[in-house]
């Protein structure tokens, strides 16, 4: 990512990569600087519970999220230990849907 100030003719840069994992549970090694996210299915269905594993790299504060491709769609504070901590989230029927992420913020 490139910032450019016209005024002062300043470029800042930052660069960062990304990751999709599409498989629930995947056993990828993580950088420091990642949550681990574990889900114990593949797919839900409207009305169903999902039990989700958070496991960052170091204790702290966030927010547990699902979004779509142009919404945050529901957010919840929580705290995480390195040692994992257990969620759970209700699947709402408004999210049936092909483009939702759960993630942590």
């Amino acid at each position: 990512m490139e910032i450019f100030n016209p005024v002062t003719g300043l470029t800042s840069s930052y660069s960062f990569e990304t990751r999709y994992f599409e498989e629930a549970g995947s056993e990828e090694s993580l950088r420091l600087d990642q949550v681990k996210i574990r889900l114990n299915k593949i797919a839900y269905k409207a009305g169903d519970v999902a039990q989700i594993t958070l496991t960052p790299p170091l204790d702290g504060k966030g927010y547990l999220a699902v979004e779509s491709s142009d919404q945050l769609l529901w957010q919840q504070p929580i705290q995480a230990t390195a040692k994992g901590s257990n969620f759970i989230l209700s699947i709402d029927p408004k999210w049936l849907r092909h483009d939702l992420c759960i993630l942590q913020r």
